[in-house]
């Protein structure tokens, strides 16, 4: 008796399949996706992953919010590294505006970027500053809800 998978559709790693359809599950761009993921009870869900283009934004904002250049004309001589090390809460609340500010095409490409790291970076400037920049319109409340 060797150690191998009952089936091809078990493993010692994820376990036995979850049961799919013909059609599977469709992501943003129409393709069908079959991953599976644990549930919270043990079972299996289909589950679809964040398009690879939403992905690279979301990395790219990480990647600036940590080296200190988001929002790098508006945040330039602010030392906001200095209240994100402090005040961890802040950076969740940085990536709550940029999420809740990004808008996807239909095959998940980011069209706003730059315009949800904008937000994101006004609301660091008010923090640091007490005011919202003079070019830029308050945060609604929609913007900084975690859900």
């Amino acid at each position: 008796m060797t150690d191998q998978p009952a089936s091809p559709a078990e493993d010692a790693v994820t376990g036995p399949a979850a049961p799919t359809t013909e059609a599977g599950t469709t992501s943003l761009d129409g393709t069908v996706a079959r991953g599976t993921r644990p549930d919270h009870d043990g079972g299996t869900t289909r589950s679809t992953r964040l398009p690879e283009p939403t992905v690279a934004a979301v990395r790219r904002f990480a990647g600036w919010l940590a080296r200190g250049s988001v929002g790098n004309d508006l945040l330039a001589t602010l030392p906001y590294w200095e209240a994100l090390e402090h005040f961890p809460e802040l950076t969740e609340q940085c990536f709550t505006i940029f999420l809740n500010n990004l808008e996807l095409d239909r095959t998940g490409e980011p069209v706003n970027e730059d315009h949800s790291e904008r937000r994101a970076a006004v609301w660091l400037y008010a923090f640091c500053t007490g005011t919202v920049p003079p070019t830029d319109a308050p945060l609604q409340p929609w913007e900084l809800d975690s859900h």
